[in-house]
């Protein structure tokens, strides 16, 4: 999270991408989706329609994330009538095509923070859901919430994101 430039429209927007799924842990193709109108300000929620699933999904935003999503949105995001919240950084823009525009972000900021990353290793944008789950799960979150905020149809689901042993 240190790493985007936040001083220039690119960083901005990536920064608010990161924070966004740090603190929801909603999917990549949901971030690239999220339309303006899905975003209350004043009582700092999104509510939007699973690309994956289906259903609407109601989360709160942290005030660092509503924070991010705002200075991308009043001093990053090109001027345009495009719905989308996040935007391609070069004319034409355009909506984030799909969850691989949206997890390149992260692959973006991993190779600049010197991590290594290979196929397979869980250093990818769904360790943010992965992440969500636990944290939720080790404080005692009811599994049936957890699958609701992770956007479940069932809490069965959660065997293939959550550790064992938490």
């Amino acid at each position: 999270l240190k790493k985007p430039n936040t001083d220039n429209p690119v960083g901005k927007r990536d920064y608010a991408i990161l924070i966004l799924a740090s603190v929801t842990g909603i999917r990549a193709i949901d971030i690239a989706n999220l339309k303006i109108t899905d975003i209350n300000w004043k009582n700092r929620t999104i509510h939007f329609i699973q690309h994956k699933t289906g259903f609407g999904l109601s989360l709160p935003l942290s005030k660092e994330a509503v924070s991010a999503i705002a200075d991308y949105f009043l001093n990053g995001r090109p001027s345009t009538e495009l719905p989308n919240v996040f935007l391609t950084g070069v004319m034409p823009y355009r909506k984030l095509n799909d969850k691989s525009s949206v997890a390149n972000v992260l692959n973006k900021y991993v190779k600049l923070s010197g991590i290594n990353k290979v196929s397979h290793d869980g250093k990818s944008f769904h360790a943010f859901r992965r992440s969500m789950g636990t944290w939720l799960l080790k404080s005692g979150t009811d599994p049936e919430m957890i699958s609701q905020i992770l956007g479940h149809h069932s809490k069965e689901v959660l065997k293939r994101y959550l550790p064992l042993d938490a």
